[in-house]
């Protein structure tokens, strides 16, 4: 018999388990990590069967939207009804809903039928430093800003309040920068450095990053990795297909890492092409 329940501490362990069998673990090698935060400020939810847990999944619910930051089934029980019976109890009715799809064929369909519809690619972009020194020059000048100021513009470029999730950002070493052009904050952005084991060396991971306009994308963008290229020796950011940054990446030698599709109950909760999300937090 399979029983959906809130989550607590104790569940940690084989909810992190079960990230960890799916790579999701490898960008968080200290605590408290995204699962942490989730437990403490989310709906976390777990499937168990006979005991044991088998299957979890979390929404963090901001401002009127809910995203679907996690839906994971232990690989041994996918395709026996448990992500279906975690998304019943997780997603609040008459909320705008939000995910990022995984390429699973399994997973589109099931969030079709809770309302979601694909609207956008989603890329995660990975780079070097050889690569950033081939964007161009955006002659932007970054500087770190307090919380206020990065909730502000994040409100903005998101379309949530989310100070929880900045905060846990900053907690998790997460630089929040603001991006100025001339005398003018076009556009700010988290970077994340977080020890590579595979290179020997830090990784930066970016998001969220927003701006004004598209062409301040553009600039926010390159500004922040050429930035982030100073710090680590590889890069990591989410971009949705539209955003005008994409091209020039790809153009410049990053490299698709891998592959969601955004879904949302509706269109335009999102500036597809001035916003870039951060990988677990929308």
């Amino acid at each position: 018999m399979l029983i959906v329940r809130a989550a607590v501490q104790a569940d940690l362990e084989p909810v992190r388990s079960i990230a960890d069998s799916y790579g999701n673990l490898a960008s968080w090698p200290q605590r408290p990590d995204y699962l942490d935060h989730e437990l403490a400020t989310a709906t976390l939810a777990v499937c168990e069967e006979a005991g044991e847990v088998i299957g979890f999944g979390a929404v963090l619910r901001r401002a009127g939207i809910a995203h679907l930051a996690d839906l994971f089934v232990r690989r041994d029980r996918v395709g026996f009804g448990i992500g279906r019976a975690i998304l019943a109890r997780l997603l609040p009715p008459g909320a705008d809903r939000v995910t990022f799809a995984s390429p699973d064929p399994r997973a589109l369909p099931l969030y079709v039928s809770f309302g979601m519809l694909p609207l956008a690619p989603l890329l995660y972009l990975k780079g070097d430093r050889a690569a950033a020194t081939l964007l161009p020059d955006p002659d932007v000048t970054l500087t770190d800003a307090n919380q206020p100021t990065l909730r502000r513009l994040d409100r903005d470029a998101s379309g949530r309040d989310r100070p929880e999730d900045l905060d846990f950002l900053r907690a998790a070493n997460a630089r929040g920068l603001t991006a100025r052009h001339g005398r003018e904050i076009i556009g700010y952005g988290y970077c994340r450095l977080a020890d590579d084991p595979e290179h020997g060396s830090p990784s930066a991971y970016l998001g969220p990053v927003g701006a004004r306009s598209e062409a301040d994308a553009v600039r926010t963008v390159t500004a922040l990795l050429r930035w982030s290229a100073e710090h680590a020796t590889q890069m990591t950011i989410p971009v949705f297909g539209p955003h005008p940054a994409t091209a020039i990446m790809l153009a410049s030698h990053f490299r698709v890492k891998d592959i969601d599709t955004y879904m949302a109950s509706r269109d335009g909760l999102i500036d597809l092409a001035s916003y870039c999300p951060s990988m677990e937090l929308g």
